[in-house]
């Protein structure tokens, strides 16, 4: 019988990236795994959609899934044990991992704590990890989360890696990752006639360079190394001129984008094209907007995993990061010379995270070489980003990784809970036993029981009475 699986993250009609990781997973597990699961979502910010063919619960925030979360899993588990399935930050899960830790101020709070204690499900984690602790490790209180959960997959080899430094090890000592696919059919180069008219309008000449920028308005996007750079390398060009175009979720929030623009002499229209995440446009407007792209690039402090590089790769448009974070793996032992690497680091928030620190003029020459490179071999270049996402992140490489993980998982599940049923129906037969008559002792036995027999008493064989 199917055992039914839970996945908790952003709702899957929600506009971010674990709301499409949720999407995705939730309609492979559906279709390809109804064998071994039956799939809900518990999304938090989002209402739920009806073109999903899954059962759809919501929430307003974290705080309020958590606190319905009892009602959830008894309406979807149904009595039966299960699986939930969390897509977060590991500072998500502080309350699911350690909920004897939660401040009991409200009465919510002690209830959950209360029923935790007694949860009927597993908690497996999809872990994004964008920074570490001293000593390329997680901090005490991230430790003390992962180990509180019952199984960790990391979507990088980084996080993995640190997870493996921190002495966080699955059952058979090993640290798995799998990076979540993305949708080659949707990120791909959009038709040449689409790109120059796109280039076009957007007042690009032929010898003029635009870069491209997906990041929001938060502390964990560089954007005033974005800007900094960009206007480094514009002074490099010489006769070509650069034009900026980023896609953010803010004019003002972390940053103040206006100012920003000021500072460093880019103009609103004139040499910055600015738009906004929330206007939701579809995924196949940005995969052109890649594509008229000659560079992009994504300024961070660490990413999980970094859909912005991978997706400009898929359209066959080069991009250019950080070395710190899960996103320098599209290009580590591809195109080096495209990863920046850290001028410093530097502890951060009451969780002790390390934040780098990037040189703008070091970013600045890898958007050179970048760009360099392009000029000089164009469409070829652009075919080898393309074959880059198709042969390793493409859902097609990616989904058969996936379902070696939940079936392995789905195994491990059920001979636990045979051995445990086994367990139960062992002791039942020993207190049956226990209620019969005792049987009568040998009267060979006696002299040795008198004594005190050394196996009896729990004394290594040879010890007891000489006599």
């Amino acid at each position: 019988m199917p055992t039914p699986l839970l996945i908790y993250t952003d709702a899957p009609s929600h506009n971010t990236g674990l709301a499409r990781i949720c999407r995705d997973l939730a309609s492979r597990i559906h279709t390809d795994l109804s064998d071994l699961f039956r799939v809900a979502t518990l999304g938090v910010f989002g209402r739920g959609s009806a073109r999903y063919p899954w059962p759809q619960y919501s929430a307003n925030g974290p705080d309020d899934a958590l606190f319905n979360l009892r009602q959830v899993t008894e309406d979807f588990f149904a009595g039966e044990r299960g699986i939930l399935l969390t897509i977060t930050p590991p500072s998500w899960l502080f309350a699911l991992a350690l909920p004897q830790f939660m401040v009991k101020e409200k009465p919510e709070w002690k209830a959950y704590t209360d029923w935790m204690a007694t949860r009927n499900f597993d908690i497996w984690a999809y872990l994004a990890i964008e920074s570490h602790g001293p000593f390329n490790q997680y901090g005490p209180t991230t430790r003390a989360i992962l180990r509180g959960v019952d199984r960790r997959l990391y979507y990088s080899k980084w996080g993995a890696t640190i997870a493996n430094n921190s002495g966080i090890h699955e059952a058979d000592s090993v640290c798995r990752y799998i990076g979540h696919g993305i949708d080659t059919e949707t990120w791909k180069p959009a038709e040449p006639g689409i790109v120059r008219q796109l280039r076009t309008e957007l007042g690009i000449g032929p010898n003029d360079l635009i870069l491209g920028c997906i990041a929001t308005n938060t502390r964990r996007k560089l954007l005033p190394l974005l800007f900094e750079s960009a206007q480094i390398l514009r002074h490099q060009l010489g006769n070509s001129r650069l034009k900026l175009w980023l896609n953010s979720d803010a004019p003002i929030r972390e940053y103040n984008i206006g100012e920003l623009a000021d500072c460093f002499g880019f103009r609103l229209d004139a040499d910055l094209i600015l738009t906004n995440t929330n206007e939701k446009r579809p995924d196949t407007w940005l995969a052109a907007m890649y594509s008229a792209c000659d560079l992009t690039t994504l300024p961070t402090a660490g990413e999980g995993f970094g859909y912005p590089v991978i997706e400009s790769l898929s359209c066959g448009t080069p991009c250019v990061t950080g070395q710190f974070g899960a996103q320098s793996e599209f290009l580590a032992d591809w195109r080096n010379p495209w990863i920046c690497p850290t001028a410093a680091t530097h502890l951060i928030t009451n969780s002790t995270l390390i934040e780098p620190i990037y040189d703008a003029s070091q970013w600045a020459s890898r958007l050179a070489i970048a760009w360099t490179e392009l000029r000089q071999r164009g469409t070829l270049l652009r075919e080898e980003c393309r074959q880059r996402a198709l042969d390793n992140w493409d859902w097609n490489v990616v989904w058969p990784i996936w379902k070696m993980w939940f079936a392995q998982g789905a195994a491990e599940m059920a001979q636990r809970l045979e051995a445990k049923e086994k367990e139960s129906q062992d002791a039942a037969s020993h207190s049956e036993s226990a209620n019969l008559p005792p049987a009568p002792v040998p009267s060979s036995r006696l002299g040795s029981a008198v004594r005190g027999d050394p196996e009896q008493q729990g004394q290594p064989a040879g010890n007891g009475d000489p006599g």
